[in-house]
C-alpha cells in the first residue's frame, strides 16, 4: 500500500523556580494510505487520511523535602476520513427496486464456502478526549502514601454510510450449499440500513484512588489501596439511544412497535442504563524477603479493576435501530436476488426522523437489560524469586484471574422452534415480537472468564560476555465468547448461555520463549586482520515454542431455525486426525462432525479442536568496525523464522459447508533476511 506519512514534534522544559518545573508536550501526526481505484473489487482501497494532536502540560510542586504534587492535562483530537473509490453497486448488476447510495455506493457480497467482498464505505470518525488529573505523594516514617484523582471527558462524533446499499449473502438456506444457492439467485439474507451509522457520543470519567506502601519491617512491604470509578454510559447527543421493554408503547415515535422505547420515553435514561455507582477497587500487595539476605524473595498481591468498555463497542448496535439507523434484515428476504424485496422497497426514508415516521416490519433494534454493570477484572498472583548465585535468577510463580460483567450479546428476539412446523422461510414468523421487531441484540453484561497460570522464569544476567532469559508458561484460560476492543461476542444459544462455556479463543496451553546473547571475545593481542574479521561480534537469538489455539466447528446452517446462524455442528467421532493423513489437506478428522440435528444447536463443544502451534528461531547478528577516531560502522545480519519452518495459522472457526472445511489454507512468514549498514560519527 502507498502511504505518506509526517510528524511534528514540539518539548517544553522549563523550571520556573527551585520547586517548580513544568513540562510540555506536542505531538502532530499525519498518515494518509492512497486510495487504489482498481477494476477488480477484490483489489480495490480508499483513500484514508488521518491526522491527529496530542498534547500534554504536566506542572510538578515540591512542597518539602517529603511532599510533592503532580497535575497533568492532556489533550487527543484525532479525525478519521475515508473516501472510496468503488462506483458499482449491486443495483448496477441487475438488483431492482434497491436504494444506491450513489455516486459512491457500498458493495457486499458473501457466498459461503467461496468468498466474501466488502468495499469500504464513506466514513468520518473524531475521537476526542481531554483528562485533567493530579497526584499528591507524601512520604511519612514507615508510609509512602500517594492519593489522587483523574477526570476525563471524551466524545466520539462518526458517520459511516455503511450498508446504505444491501448486503447480501447466500449461506446456502436453499440447497444446503452457499455456492449453489449463489448461481441460482436465492440469497439467505439481504440487510440493509437507513441512514448508515450516525453518532456524535459524549461520556465522563471520574476516578480517585489511595495507595499506601507501608515498610512494616525491612523484611516486609505491604502495598495497600483503593480505586473509585463509577461508570456513567455514554449519552448521544441526537439522543440515539434505544431501550426493548416488551408490553410498553412509545410516545416519542407512536408508531414504533410495542417494546421499542426511546429518549423520552417514561423511565428512559439518556444513555439507556442507570449509572453503576458503586464500584469499589481494592488492591493489595506485599513483597517479603524470608531470610532476610536479599536472596530470596515472595511477592503476591491482589486487586480488583474495572474497565469502561468502549463506545464505539456498544454505540455501534445503537445506531442501527430505527428510527435513527433503520436496519431491515430479511433472512430469507421475500424476492430473488434481483428483486430481494419483491417489489417493495422501504427506502430511502425521511431524515431526521419525524414523530409519526412509519416503521417498517421486522425491523433490527438494541437494548440493554434494566440493570448494565460494569465490567470488572480481579486479578492474582504469588511469585518466589531466588538468586541461585550471583547474575543467576529462578522465579515460581502463580497467576490467577476472573472476569465478571463481561460484554457479550445475545438475540432477546430469536425465532422459536416449533417441532414440524420450523423453516427457513417462516423463520422471522416464529419470532416472539414479530411481525414488528426481527432480531433484538441485547447488550448484556451477563459473561464471565477466568485465567490460571503456573509461570516459571531463569534469568542469567550479562556477565562474562553473555546472557540468557527463559520463560516457560502453563495456562488455561476459559470464558464464554472471546472479544476485544470494539468486537465483543454472541452467545450460540440465547435460551442456554452455558454451551458457550469453553476454552478461549486466545488459549495457549504451553508457551516457552528463551534469548540469549553472546558477546565474542574481541581477540586482543591477535593480528588486526583477525580482530577485523573474528573479533567483537555480537550473536543473538530467541526460540518461541507455543501449543496452537483451539477452535469450533460449525455446522454452516440455520438447523436450530433460530435465525441466529451459530449452530455449532454434532460431533459423532474422535476428532484425532488418522494416520497417514496429510495434515494440510485434513488437519483434524472431519468424519467426526455432522450437521446438528434440526431444531438443536449442535452437541460438540466450543473450541473442542487445538490447532497448529508455533516454533521459531530468529537470529541476530552484529559486529561495529572503527573507522576512524569516533565514527564507527555497524553491520548487521536478521534472520526472521531462521530455520525456514512452515508454522501454519489455524483458524478461529470451521465450517462443514465451507469448500476449505479441515484444511491449512495460510502460513506464518517464511524465512526473512534483513541486512543494514549503520554509520556512526
Amino acid at each position: 500500500a502507498n502511504t505518506n506519512e509526517r510528524q511534528t514534534v514540539v518539548k517544553l522544559d522549563h523550571q520556573l523556580t527551585s520547586k517548580d518545573t513544568i513540562n510540555g508536550r506536542y505531538l502532530y501526526n499525519y498518515y494518509q494510505s492512497v486510495a487504489n481505484d482498481s477494476p477488480l473489487v477484490f483489489a480495490t482501497r480508499p483513500d484514508r487520511v488521518t491526522p491527529s494532536h496530542n498534547l500534554s502540560f504536566t506542572h510538578t510542586r515540591i512542597f518539602s523535602p517529603t511532599v510533592l504534587n503532580q497535575a497533568q492535562f492532556a489533550l487527543n483530537r484525532r479525525t478519521d476520513a475515508g473516501t472510496p473509490v468503488w462506483k458499482t453497486g449491486l443495483a448496477d448488476l441487475g438488483m431492482k427496486n434497491v436504494y444506491s447510495d450513489k455516486p459512491l455506493p457500498t458493495f457486499v457480497l458473501s457466498v459461503d464456502g467461496a468468498f466474501y467482498v466488502e468495499t469500504t464505505e464513506k466514513i468520518t470518525t473524531a475521537p476526542h478526549a481531554y483528562t485533567f488529573s493530579d497526584i499528591l505523594r507524601w512520604s511519612k516514617g514507615r508510609h509512602e502514601m500517594s492519593m489522587g484523582f483523574e477526570y476525563r471527558y471524551q466524545s466520539l462524533y462518526k458517520n459511516y454510510r455503511w450498508l446504505l446499499d444491501p448486503a447480501v449473502e447466500f449461506d446456502g438456506y436453499a440447497t444446503g450449499y452457499g455456492v449453489s444457492d449463489f448461481f441460482l439467485g436465492y440469497p439467505g439474507s439481504v440487510t440493509q440500513m437507513a441512514y448508515g451509522e450516525v453518532g456524535e457520543m459524549h461520556m465522563p470519567v471520574y476516578s480517585t484512588f489511595f495507595q499506601d506502601n507501608i515498610r512494616v519491617t525491612p523484611r516486609l512491604m505491604l502495598n495497600v489501596g483503593l480505586r473509585f470509578e463509577p461508570f456513567i454510559p455514554y449519552v448521544d447527543k441526537g439522543d440515539r439511544v434505544s431501550v426493548f421493554r416488551p408490553g410498553q408503547k412509545s410516545s416519542v415515535f407512536t408508531n414504533a412497535p410495542p417494546g421499542l422505547l426511546f429518549v423520552g420515553d417514561a423511565n428512559v435514561p439518556r444513555g439507556g442504563a442507570d449509572s453503576d455507582i458503586n464500584n469499589l477497587a481494592p488492591r493489595f500487595g506485599f513483597a517479603w524477603s524470608p531470610f532476610g539476605n536479599n536472596r530470596t524473595s515472595v511477592r503476591g498481591g491482589y486487586g480488583i479493576f474495572y474497565d469502561a468498555s468502549p463506545m464505539s463497542a456498544i454505540a455501534n448496535v445503537f445506531q442501527g435501530v430505527a428510527p435513527f439507523g433503520t436496519t431491515i434484515s430479511l433472512s430469507p428476504p421475500p424476492g430473488p436476488f434481483d428483486d430481494p424485496y419483491a417489489g417493495n422497497n422501504p427506502f430511502p426514508m425521511p431524515f431526521p426522523p419525524p414523530k409519526d415516521i412509519t416503521f417498517p416490519e421486522l425491523l433490527t433494534a438494541a437494548t440493554y437489560p434494566k440493570k448494565f454493570r460494569a465490567a470488572y477484572l480481579q486479578d492474582w498472583h504469588l511469585t518466589i524469586e531466588r538468586e541461585i548465585y550471583t547474575n543467576f535468577v529462578v522465579r515460581a510463580g502463580y497467576a490467577g484471574s476472573k472476569g465478571t460483567a463481561l460484554l457479550q450479546g445475545f438475540d432477546a428476539n430469536a425465532a422459536v422452534y416449533i417441532p414440524g412446523q420450523s423453516t427457513i422461510a417462516n423463520t422471522d414468523s416464529r419470532r416472539p415480537y414479530a411481525p414488528g421487531l426481527s432480531g433484538v441484540e441485547l447488550v448484556d453484561s451477563g459473561s464471565g472468564s477466568n485465567y490460571h497460570s503456573l509461570q516459571l522464569s531463569m534469568d542469567k544476567r550479562f556477565s562474562r560476555g553473555f546472557s540468557v532469559l527463559a520463560n516457560y508458561t502453563w495456562a488455561k484460560s476459559i470464558d464464554y465468547g472471546s472479544g476485544g476492543g470494539t468486537y465483543w461476542p454472541d452467545f450460540t444459544n440465547p435460551w442456554d448461555h452455558s454451551i458457550d462455556r469453553g476454552l478461549s479463543d486466545f488459549h495457549r496451553a504451553h508457551r516457552f520463549v528463551t534469548s540469549g546473547l553472546w558477546q565474542l571475545p574481541r581477540l586482543a593481542g591477535q593480528s588486526p586482520a583477525a580482530k577485523a574479521l573474528a573479533g567483537g561480534w555480537s550473536v543473538a537469538g530467541v526460540l518461541t515454542l507455543q501449543s496452537g489455539p483451539f477452535f469450533m466447528v460449525r455446522s454452516g446452517r440455520d438447523n436450530s431455525r433460530s435465525g441466529q446462524g451459530y449452530d455449532r455442528a454434532d460431533l459423532i467421532g474422535d476428532v484425532t486426525r488418522p494416520a497417514g493423513v496429510d495434515p494440510v489437506r485434513q488437519w483434524f478428522n472431519t468424519g467426526a462432525f455432522t450437521q446438528n440435528a434440526i431444531g438443536t444447536f449442535g452437541n460438540s463443544g466450543r473450541n473442542i479442536v487445538e490447532g497448529p502451534g508455533l516454533a521459531q528461531v530468529n537470529f541476530v547478528t552484529s559486529k561495529t568496525f572503527t573507522v576512524y577516531k569516533e565514527s564507527s560502522l555497524q553491520f548487521r545480519a536478521e534472520f526472521f523464522n531462521l530455520f525456514n519452518r512452515t508454522n501454519f495459522v489455524s483458524k478461529r472457526t470451521e465450517r462443514i459447508t465451507s469448500g476449505t472445511f479441515g484444511r491449512l489454507t495460510s502460513a506464518e512468514d517464511p524465512r526473512i533476511l534483513q541486512f543494514g549498514l549503520k554509520y556512526q560519527f
